[in-house]
């Protein structure tokens, strides 16, 4: 299978445990949500955008930090954006 751009095969997401009463429905329609609103990519992903996000996060604050440690003060907030 070959592909350019985006994710021709769909990806499927399991629901192991449940408290919050949202329909089944409508989680489909977020998580749809998820893969479709990443907005460094033109079309859809497997990871959901959210994932993304924090993984560019992390790999820009890495970056500028070089290995650095922030001041204590700033652990509570947050600083790295």
């Amino acid at each position: 299978q070959y592909v350019n751009q985006g994710s021709a095969t769909p990806t499927k997401y399991q629901k192991i445990f449940d408290n919050t009463g949202i329909a089944p429905n409508a989680l489909q329609m977020y998580t749809y949500g998820l893969a479709h609103s990443y907005f460094n990519w033109n079309g859809t992903i497997r990871t959901p955008a959210v994932v993304k996000y924090a993984s560019t996060l992390a790999k820009f604050t890495g970056q500028t930090l070089g290995g650095r440690e922030v001041k204590k003060s700033l652990h509570q907030f947050l600083h790295y954006l």
